[in-house]
């Protein structure tokens, strides 16, 4: 391989797919690899792109390999190769650098709730699990955030009345509304039921909202597709909290069962005195600096973190890298950055 031309799906606002076909077919690459790792939706974000640049590819006999958090659509073209990765994990990791830099990690107080959750856009396993809230009565006993659907939702016990953590809260509208950054209230809350982006069957995309409370020391169930627990056991290391809860829900296929399940772990708290949480709490505190230092870990290990398609940009070579080389890079190097941070 002598040139490799990378892209990345945000390209395809600033520059536009026209453009990019054309800067392609001028350089001609070896190779070319397309950047979806932060993305869940790849199927529908380069989809134009690869109707565009079909012809190209069948008139050279050249392929392009995608990289993604995890294979579920197998493009109907033999010349789209799909490769799986740790997907949005380079960002989730800063949140969790973010707590270790600042000595950021969950302590008794006076104000603790028994859960946070937040659900700041609105999906349907998110107005799922505000429903089974509201129908076990625990809306009051959580720290919890929710904008209900404009479109007509059946909703059988919630009020649809709006839920703030913070009352001026706009994703992303200021440095203090970044997604990785803790809500104000976010450590005043026992157990984080994360509300995951994604819920359907096999989408394990495992986001800053799970890398929170991994951070932050806090046990925490997720509301998300079947086995995610088991997911990320077996692919990131982190270990159950059995001390605590009954992971039986997280074979469940059916979404409404499932969360019913993560429910009743929630419910076995909340007429718990609160030395008791702390009993149980204590009892795990081990285990959770443990899931901390794994998650690192897997950021420092080149051979299990990097997509084997990009771990050529570790050797020293002569291959020219086109398109948009600083996110490849990028990629390529958060093993060294975190080895050097960390010392793993």
């Amino acid at each position: 391989m002598k040139s490799c031309f990378f892209i990345h799906f945000s390209s395809f606002q600033t520059r536009g797919i026209e453009s990019i076909i054309n800067e392609i077919k001028k350089e001609n690459p070896d190779k070319i690899i397309c950047l979806c790792l932060t993305e869940f939706a790849y199927e529908y974000i380069f989809h134009s792109f690869f109707t565009a640049i079909d012809e190209y590819l069948l008139s050279t006999g050249k392929k392009i390999t995608i990289i993604v958090p995890f294979k579920d659509v197998t493009f109907n073209n033999p010349n789209i190769i799909e490769e799986e990765s740790y997907g949005y994990y380079h960002c989730g990791v800063g949140t969790v650098e973010n707590c270790i830099m600042n000595n950021i990690f969950f302590t008794w107080n006076d104000h603790i709730r028994l859960f946070t959750s937040y659900n700041n856009n609105n999906k349907p396993h998110r107005n799922l699990l505000i429903d089974l809230l509201a129908k076990n009565d625990l809306l009051s006993d959580g720290i919890v955030s929710f904008i209900p659907p404009t479109n007509r939702y059946n909703f059988k016990y919630y009020d649809g009345s709006i839920l703030k953590d913070e009352q001026n809260f706009v994703l992303n509208a200021t440095h203090e509304f970044t997604a990785g950054l803790l809500p104000k209230n976010y450590l005043n809350g026992f157990i984080d039921v994360v509300s995951e982006s994604t819920w359907e069957e096999g989408h394990f995309f495992v986001t800053e909202k799970t890398a929170k409370p991994i951070g932050t020391l806090k046990p925490f169930l997720i509301v998300g597709p079947s086995k995610f627990h088991k997911h990320l056991y077996d692919k990131y290391g982190i270990e159950y909290y059995d001390e605590l809860f009954d992971y039986s829900f997280d074979d469940e296929i059916d979404m409404e069962l499932r969360y019913e399940g993560v429910i009743r772990n929630i419910m076995k708290f909340k007429n718990m005195p609160k030395h008791e949480w702390i009993r149980h709490y204590d009892s795990i505190k081990n285990k959770l600096i443990c899931n901390r230092d794994k998650f690192i870990a897997l950021g420092c290990d080149e051979e299990k973190y990097i997509p084997e398609s990009l771990k050529f940009l570790l050797k020293a070579n002569s291959i020219t890298l086109l398109g948009d080389v600083a996110a490849a890079t990028e990629i390529a190097g958060i093993p060294r950055r975190l080895k050097e941070r960390y010392g793993k």
